[in-house]
C-alpha cells in the first residue's frame, strides 16, 4: 500500500470523527513496531521527523518502509526552524511542515511560499494537536535497555522493540477513535505519489557542450522547491531517434506548474536549453507500480 495523500487523510478523520496517531519515529525498529500495532488495530497513523533528523537520511527509509507495508500512513516533518529544512523535508517525501517557534519570519514566508508551490500543508508546530494525537517519546530507552540485556540476535532485538512499542502504544487506539478505520482510509484517500517529467531530446551542439548544459542544469534544477531528484541521460545507440533525456520527478502533480514558472527554471531553459534542444518532448507521466498503487498494478 502506498502513502496517503495527508489532506485526504485529515478530511477522512474529521468526517469520522477520529484523531490520527502523530508518532515521532528516530528509528526503522520503532517504526516497524507502529505499524505491526497498526495492522493490528486497523488504525490510520502519521509518521513524524523532527527537523533536526531531516537530514540525516532516515526518512528515504521511513517511505520506502510505508510503501511496502499494508498500512493507511502520511509523513510529515515538525519542528521546522528554517527554509533549508523545510526544502529538504519535503525533497524527502514529507507532506507538511509545523514550524518550530524560533523559526524567523523571513524563513517563515519562505517555507509558506514553498509549501504553497508543492500543495502541502505549513503551519505553526502547535497547531499540531487540532488534528493529531502527538506521540513524541513512543519507546523509553531506559526500558529498552532493561528489555534488551539478555539479548544477543537481531532477530530478538527486533522483537524486543516491537513489543515495546505495541506496549507503549496500547491505550492509544481508544484514545483516538480509530480502529478499524484504516480500511475504509486506503479506499477513500488519494495515493501520494511522485510524478516523473520526462524530456527527450536531440542536441544542436556537441557531446561535451550538452553534457556541461546538463550539469549546469542539474546543479540549478535540483534547488527549485517540490523537485525530489534529477537524473539525465544519453541513449545506448548513438543512432537513437531521440540521444538526450532529462528524467526530474516532482514531489506530487502540484509542482508540475510551480516548477514550470519558477524564475531559475524558466532562466536555464530559456538561456541554456532551449536554444540547444528544439527537437524535444516533454511529458508528464504518474506511474503506476506496487508503490503508486493499491492492488501493484492498473
Amino acid at each position: 500500500m502506498a502513502v496517503l495523500n495527508l489532506s485526504d487523510l485529515i478530511n477522512h478523520s474529521v468526517e469520522h470523527h477520529y484523531q490520527l496517531p502523530a508518532i515521532n519515529v528516530q528509528s526503522l525498529l520503532v517504526l516497524k513496531g507502529a505499524i505491526v500495532w497498526a495492522k493490528k488495530h486497523d488504525v490510520p497513523f502519521v509518521v513524524t521527523i523532527d527537523g533536526s533528523h531531516v537530514e540525516k537520511g532516515l526518512i528515504p527509509s521511513i517511505e520506502e518502509l510505508l510503501r511496502q507495508e499494508d498500512v493507511a500512513s502520511s509523513l510529515m516533518a515538525r519542528r521546522i526552524s528554517d527554509k533549508n529544512q523545510a526544502a529538504l523535508a519535503v525533497r524527502r517525501g514529507c507532506q507538511a511542515l509545523f514550524l518550530n517557534n524560533d523559526c524567523n519570519e523571513q524563513d517563515q514566508q519562505e517555507i509558506e511560499k514553498i509549501a504553497n508551490a508543492c500543495g502541502i500543508i505549513s503551519q505553526a508546530d502547535d497547531s499540531l494537536a487540532i488534528n493529531f494525537l502527538e506521540i513524541d517519546h513512543l519507546v523509553e530507552f531506559g526500558s529498552v535497555v532493561k528489555e534488551t540485556e539478555q539479548v544477543s540476535t537481531w532477530h530478538q532485538l527486533e522483537v524486543v522493540v516491537t513489543n515495546t512499542v505495541i506496549n507503549s502504544l496500547s491505550g492509544v487506539v481508544e484514545q483516538v477513535k480509530a480502529k478499524g478505520m484504516a480500511v475504509d482510509a486506503k479506499t477513500k484517500c488519494r495515493v501520494y505519489a511522485p510524478v516523473e517529467h520526462l524530456i527527450i531530446y536531440n542536441s544542436s551542439v556537441n557531446d561535451e557542450q550538452t553534457r556541461k548544459a546538463g550539469l549546469l542544469g542539474s546543479m540549478v534544477l535540483d534547488k527549485i522547491p517540490g523537485v525530489r531528484a534529477t537524473w539525465r541521460g544519453e541513449s545506448v545507440k548513438s543512432d537513437a531517434k531521440y540521444r538526450w533525456c532529462w528524467l526530474i520527478r516532482f514531489a506530487n502533480e502540484s509542482v508540475i506548474a510551480s516548477y514550470r514558472d519558477h524564475p531559475d527554471h524558466v532562466a536555464y531553459a530559456n538561456e541554456q536549453f532551449r536554444p540547444i534542444a528544439d527537437n524535444r518532448i516533454s511529458i508528464d507521466y504518474a506511474l503506476f507500480g506496487h508503490e503508486n498503487s493499491v492492488n501493484g498494478s492498473k
